[in-house]
């Protein structure tokens, strides 16, 4: 299935199984770079405060060290810029929906002109995480 762009990121469509999307996104992270700071299973959160039944959702905060450490020397309030999410969510048996935003990418050549490479740098990573998940 093809990557789609959308307002705040990117997404894509699977065709497989829910932990299996979850092993590659892992694996992907891994090969671009990028640190797992969090990995919320969001369904046991809802499931428990709730008391209803939640499809299988997950999400995920990730950082790019070394892009981090150099915006964060151009631009030292831009720590909260730097954090990707990436959010897993089940759909049906045998289909899963994968979405990726990054701040940086996103607002960051708007509040920070000189971090554009940085925000571009970010964005290719990321398609390279996405695109990696394979179904």
């Amino acid at each position: 299935m093809d990557t789609h762009t959308i307002s705040f990121g990117l997404y894509r469509l699977l065709d497989q199984h829910f932990d299996t999307v979850i092993e590659q996104l892992h694996t992907a992270l891994q090969a671009a770079g990028f640190e797992l700071l969090a990995e919320i299973d969001l369904t046991k959160i809802l499931e428990k405060r709730t008391q209803s039944h939640v499809k299988r959702h997950r999400v995920f905060v990730v950082c790019h060290p070394e892009l981090a450490v150099t915006a964060l020397t151009l631009a030292p309030k831009a720590g909260t810029l730097l954090l990707c999410e990436i959010d897993v969510y089940h759909l049906d048996d045998h289909q899963v929906e994968v979405t990726v935003m990054s701040p940086l990418t996103q607002y960051g050549t708007v509040l920070e002109s000189h971090l554009k490479p940085i925000g571009e740098q970010l964005s290719l990573r990321l398609e390279y995480v996405i695109d990696a998940l394979k179904g």
